[in-house]
């Protein structure tokens, strides 16, 4: 097996088709059952708890800051 083909094999572990990576997109916006859950986490079309650095505000504020540093809006 080539290089190229062992790191084409991991990289599916990873990644994944368009087709597929849209899957949860898509059931968000469609599913009639959904329509209360305005700000949740969703992952492989199931609603999914945040992990803790997620939830740190702190690390959230710097991280913000960063970005708009980097992108050049402040």
């Amino acid at each position: 097996m080539s290089t190229v083909n062992k790191v084409e094999k991991q990289l599916l572990y990873v990644y994944r088709s368009t087709y597929y990576g849209a899957q949860t997109i898509l059931y968000c916006a469609m599913e009639d059952s959904l329509a209360d859950f305005s700000g949740e986490y969703f992952a492989d079309c199931n609603r999914q708890e945040l992990a803790l650095n997620a939830k740190n505000e702190t690390a959230a504020d710097m991280l913000w800051e960063k970005s708009l540093k980097v992108t050049n809006y402040l």
